[in-house]
């Protein structure tokens, strides 16, 4: 139900053997398997409401709504949370761009056992009754979907399986297809024709389950392009479809951004370049598409200018897919303050499934950086205390505030010992390196850092650095490891950073071996978008600059009570990024609001401030970052 895990990747299923760099894997382990659970097997109270189908209407679920929740008009979403998520599909051969993970893992990202290393029936999704009573095994009912183990994700071993059982007309679930792990290299379509009295019934369901290890996100499956109806004669396993889809973005559009600061995207003048949209013909014939990307604002809060739609055409042969480029870029924007953009792809195919024609990327343009997709599909640690980071350039100084971290939910299992540690609340360093060497330290802070998994799927959890650290060029973002445990940051496998992802290996700065991107997302505080300090630190006892960054020669300082009047003079000095001192302006502390000129000679860039006050006046936070970027 997460997207795919795994130096120690961790990519699950849990010996917690520790594969290439560590992604997490669980090859060498076999769990003890719970016993099933006879609670699930069956329902025994006929539903009164159920789905009516036919020929031209049949029961269909790609999983191409844009959700982590499969539909509840065609599923039971139960209070247990034991049904899979609705993930994007990042492989190439994915039916459609979206299918339903099975995994140990609940439905807001939680493992089912986090105390012990058990096995057993782990996600399950379950339709909605659907009315069968009108038709017979003469009607040729027949149910059809396509299977995938593993991908990206931690494959399923042969002990693990995924099983579809059909609820008869005395309200048990009976098994119809029992698929060991280990199988199944790429999707493949099943075909399951229904052909027992006992099935037609007006409460017939469908029960999709998984078995494998309940602690996290390991042993998975994938499921699309679920579809039962009648008269399907001469179905067989490599039957097609009238129909096209959408199924990833192979680039982001902003490559290789997902999330870009407002002072970054201004300042290195990118484009919009349209990402690389793919298209699968699940059809018998040759279909030529039109490919559409509208590029808006999400909030509606403002209108892009210049060319801001763009088309393709292609011709993609039957059961295949093509890579769409666009002939030209959007226009460049020039923006004032921090938007959503918002790129909406669409494929006109003149097919009857619209809702797999339309992909959609949001792009935010604010104060946060990031490179990856925002779903996890592996998760990294390290077996001892080390440390790893991702390279970011600040191609002008600015000032690192905090850091988004996505940890992934999981055991970890000592092989010798068997004895489990669950991560959450464990502490970690949150560091920052000023060169690709381990002993570049700029900054480790240890204090209020502990792994934190939030409420929900693949929520990233906001670190703050206790005073805002300027950084400038190439520095590298991540975590030393307190512990000979692994911390499990999340790992995007879709979008390939690995050039950018380093480990300490023996006291030297090495890249991973995975190809993939670390979820972490530096917050910086430049554009005006976040100051150094906030609107109410006055009055709590603290200084105030503003604005901040300066626009023009004018800034304004704000001073707290105890301080106004209490001296004759004081100082705000001027510092370059090394310490050289560039300007000293005195002033008198006489008014709450005092106004100064910066001096003429300060060109724009960052700079360090401090307040020098009498020796007998406290004041908190007396030294900041101060940004000038005079409007032209």
């Amino acid at each position: 139900m997460h997207k795919h895990l795994g130096f120690c990747l961790l990519l699950f299923s849990l010996s917690f053997s520790f594969a290439q760099d560590g992604l997490l894997t669980d090859k060498d382990f076999r769990y003890p398997y719970l016993p099933s659970q006879s609670s699930l097997r069956g329902i025994q109270d006929i539903p009164t409401d159920t789905l009516s189908i036919d020929a031209a209407n049949p029961f269909f679920d790609d999983f191409s709504l844009d959700t982590q929740l499969p539909d509840g008009g065609k599923w039971i979403l139960d209070s247990l949370l034991t049904y899979p998520n609705v993930m994007k599909a990042t492989f190439r051969t994915a039916p459609t761009k979206g299918v339903a993970t099975f995994d140990g893992l609940d439905a807001v990202g939680k493992p089912y056992v986090d105390d012990e290393i058990v096995a057993g029936e782990a996600d399950k999704l379950v339709s909605q009754a659907i009315n069968l009573a009108s038709f017979s095994p003469a009607s040729n009912m027949v149910l059809s979907f396509y299977l995938f183990s593993g991908g990206l994700t931690e494959p399923p071993e042969s002990v693990d399986s995924f099983r579809v059982s059909f609820r008869a007309d005395d309200g048990f679930f009976y098994e119809q297809l029992k698929v060991s792990g280990g199988e199944l290299v790429d999707f493949q379509q099943y075909i399951l024709p229904i052909t027992e009295n006992r099935f037609f019934h007006p409460g017939f369901q469908i029960k999709f389950q998984s078995v494998g290890a309940l602690t996290g996100f390991q042993d998975t499956w994938h499921l699309d392009y679920v579809l039962l109806g009648p008269n399907r004669v001469n179905i067989t396993p490599a039957t097609l479809y009238d129909d096209a889809s959408l199924v990833r973005l192979n680039t982001p559009t902003l490559a290789p951004f997902t999330s870009i600061p407002l002072n970054i995207y201004n300042s290195q003048s990118i484009d919009f370049t349209a990402g690389s949209p793919l298209v699968r013909n699940l059809s018998s014939l040759e279909r030529n598409v039109t490919v559409s990307a509208e590029l808006t604002e999400a909030d509606d809060q403002l209108s892009f200018t210049g060319t801001t739609m763009l088309s393709a055409a292609a011709s993609i042969p039957f059961n295949n897919e093509s890579d769409i480029s666009f002939p030209q870029a959007f226009s460049a924007q020039s923006l004032d303050g921090a938007v959503k953009a918002k790129i909406s792809y669409d494929i006109n195919a003149n097919d009857r499934i619209r809702e797999n024609d339309r992909l959609t990327e949001i792009i935010p343009i604010d104060s946060v950086w990031a490179l990856d997709d925002g779903e996890a599909d592996a998760a990294f640690g390290l077996t001892d205390s080390r440390g790893f980071g991702m390279e970011f350039e600040f191609t002008q100084p600015d000032s690192l505030k905090a850091v988004w971290i996505n940890f992934v939910p999981f055991l970890n299992v000592n092989q010798q010992t068997a004895a489990t540690t669950f991560m959450e609340g464990r502490a970690f360093r949150l560091t920052v390196w000023k060169d690709p060497h381990p002993d570049s330290t700029l900054v480790r802070q240890l204090q209020g850092n502990t792994i934190q998994y939030g409420d929900s799927l693949n929520q990233f959890i906001r670190y703050p650095l206790t005073s805002p650290t300027v950084v400038s060029g190439k520095v590298w973002i991540g975590i030393q490891q307190v512990e000979n445990l692994a911390v499990g940051i999340g790992v995007d496998l879709s979008y390939n950073n690995r050039s950018r992802v380093f480990r300490d290996s023996v006291s030297n700065w090495v890249n991973v071996s995975f190809p993939g991107t670390l979820m972490l997302r530096p917050e910086i505080g430049g554009a005006g978008l976040v100051t150094s300090l906030g609107e109410d630190l006055a009055e709590k006892g603290k200084i105030m600059l503003y604005p901040n960054p300066v626009q023009t020669d004018d800034l304004n300082i704000r001073l707290p009570e105890h301080v106004v009047g209490k001296a004759s003079q004081a100082q705000l000095r001027v510092l370059s990024l090394t310490g050289q001192q560039l300007a000293t302006i005195p002033f008198k502390p006489s008014q709450p609001e005092v106004l100064l000129t910066l001096p003429l000679s300060l060109p724009d860039g960052l700079y360090v401030y401090r307040i020098n006050l009498p020796g007998a006046i406290s004041i908190q936070n007396n030294y900041g970052t101060l940004v000038l970027q005079r409007k032209q």
